[in-house]
């Protein structure tokens, strides 16, 4: 190619953006923002619904969560389709004689990246939910949903405030006058490219980045009641002031989320726990691991009878069942030593 010609389109002086094509893509991004948020508004619904409903289980609470999530998955599913349109638009752009210039490659990453706040927000809340709700977590051992109330309802704020702030960003950077250069539109397009396959990838894994309750990692590896009528559900065990002493399958034994303790210690720990509490209440949680052996299971009851205690609560993890599908209800079979 001339020389001559190749300098003449270097230097061509700036082209004014096209508005049309930026307000194209600031739609697109604000429907997943508007989705996230969304789901946002649903959640906090119902956990204010659950509130007036001291009878809601789990199952409710899980439900109602997979129904919040819908919003924001539906609405990354749109905003890729949309994001198609950007495409299309660009492309054609860059194949027709215009008289103003694609918006630069920036627009397209920040407005891009900005659209997924309210989903991501929306996210962290789900997933602190998700870990309260699950036997063995941190959350779930510190005081369930109650401890991290806090963090989810600014998480969820979070999310609907962020929404008009991205509409507002967008609607500047769609109108605000400015200039480009036509060799933006390769730069341009691509940009659009890779924000359309990261829409995609999150509408896809969307549903698996939140997940639902399971039993996390615990000291024991408790066994399973088969037999649903032959463990009792009791609540009891996951409060602050039960006595839970752990049988490690390597025989180390632990009282709550203590230092493991030794055998010697054992009554006098259990004795200074145990005082002042009511009849009905002086019971032991033991979580034995299924392979901790016979003989060391039977030390341990004998050290709790030194301790002046006479009732074991041998905890157990319910059955999978229409009722229990994620093994979640803490229950016990009671031996009165």
């Amino acid at each position: 190619m001339d020389a001559s010609l190749i300098n003449n389109v270097e230097n061509q002086p700036p082209f004014k953006v096209s508005i049309s094509a930026r307000l194209v893509a600031a739609f697109c991004y604000l429907i997943p923002a508007l989705g996230g948020a969304l789901s946002s508004l649903l959640l906090m619904r119902l956990f204010g619904a659950l509130s007036q409903n001291e009878t809601a289980g789990m199952m409710a609470v899980v439900g109602g969560l997979k129904e919040a999530t819908i919003p924001a998955i539906a609405s990354l599913y749109f905003g890729a389709v949309c994001g198609i349109a950007i495409i299309v638009v660009l492309a054609v752009r860059m194949f027709t004689q215009t008289k103003t210039a694609s918006p630069p490659s920036w627009f397209f990453l920040i407005g891009g990246l900005l659209c997924f706040l309210p989903a991501a927000f929306f996210w962290r809340a789900a997933s602190l939910v998700i870990e309260a709700l699950s036997p063995g977590s941190s959350i779930a051992e510190y005081g369930g949903i109650g401890a991290v109330g806090g963090s989810l309802v600014d998480w969820l704020r979070w999310a609907l405030i962020a929404v008009p702030i991205l509409f507002v960003i967008l609607t500047v950077l769609s109108i605000l006058p400015f200039s480009s250069r036509k060799k933006s539109k390769w730069s341009a397009l691509i940009a659009a490219i890779f924000i359309e396959i990261l829409l995609i990838a999150v509408a896809v894994a969307f549903p698996f980045l939140i997940g639902e309750p399971e039993r996390k990692n615990e000291l024991a590896n408790l066994p399973v009641s088969i037999k649903a009528k032959s463990a009792e559900v009791d609540s009891n065990i996951n409060k602050e002031t039960a006595i839970v002493l752990t049988l490690t399958a390597d025989h180390k034994l632990y009282v709550g989320r203590a230092n493991s303790i030794t055998k010697e210690e054992l009554p006098q720990k259990l004795e200074r726990l145990s005082e002042g509490m009511s009849p009905d209440k002086r019971i032991v949680y033991l979580k034995a691991d299924v392979n901790a052996s016979y003989e060391n299971v039977v030390q341990v009851f004998d050290l709790i009878r030194k301790a002046d205690l006479d009732k074991v609560g041998l905890v157990v993890v319910g059955a999978i069942t229409e009722d229990n599908p994620y093994q979640t209800d803490p229950m016990r079979f009671e031996v009165k030593l």
